[in-house]
């Protein structure tokens, strides 16, 4: 038995690395939050569990985002829609009541209408990016700061992450600024299910090498005892 036990264990041990290393980097890739106001409906409902990543100030139209209102003097964390960056002019609304950025029309098709459009015009400063919520009438976002130092917009310092799940879905990014010919439309980040599928394959082959452990001990201890020589 002393002979054989090795492998299974060696394989029992690589299980084990595999799942505990995948493990480690799903915790310290992503984030989780749960939603705590409804102004990103009906994309994001209150309640919903949130997954995260790094924005590591790669951010881009349309993505949803998650920062912290310092420069709003509020400080707490909020979670809007990505409309317009740096150097960027948005405008609302056009004659069919779509959003504008540099002059193009946006087809929103996540937003909620609810009532009256609140019209504005806003340049956003080089580092920064301007968010709005996707229901427009009940959210407080850039249009309500504009007065302010930045315009309303935020600093892209202050972007914690992004959304990438939503209760454990894949978010789908928006196409709608793709279309208009701007920016956005990435894919979304690698899938928490990926590192749950190779954690599943540790917990696997480290099942696999127990069951393999526990036959060759059984085999060890069922094999008759030698026979002592004839006298």
């Amino acid at each position: 038995m002393k002979n054989h036990w090795w492998l299974p264990g060696t394989v029992m041990s690589l299980g084990l690395v595999t799942a505990a290393v995948a493990g480690l980097w799903s915790m310290l890739r992503y984030d989780s939050v749960e939603l705590p106001a409804s102004s990103m409906e009906p994309t994001l409902r209150q309640g919903d569990q949130l997954t995260l990543v790094d924005a590591d100030g790669d951010v881009r139209h349309g993505d949803l985002i998650v920062f912290n209102g310092a420069s709003w003097e509020v400080p707490r964390l909020f979670v809007k829609r990505v409309v317009g960056l740096g150097g960027d002019v948005v405008v609302c609304c056009d004659e069919s009541e779509r959003l504008l950025v540099n002059g193009v029309p946006v087809e929103e098709e996540y937003l909620l209408r609810d009532g009256p459009t609140y019209r504005f015009t806003a340049q956003v400063p080089a580092g920064s990016v301007f968010v709005l919520g996707d229901w427009r009438n009940n959210s407080a976002d850039s249009r309500m700061h504009l007065s302010g130092p930045n315009g309303g917009a935020i600093p892209v310092s202050d972007v914690r992450a992004r959304v990438v799940a939503v209760n454990g879905e894949t978010l789908v990014p928006t196409s709608a600024f793709v279309d208009a010919g701007l920016s956005g439309g990435r894919l979304p980040a690698p899938d928490q299910r990926a590192s749950l599928l190779v954690i599943g394959a540790g917990v696997t082959v480290f099942l696999g090498g127990l069951v393999w452990l526990v036959v060759v001990v059984s085999r060890g201890r069922g094999r008759p005892a030698c026979a002592p020589p004839p006298p």
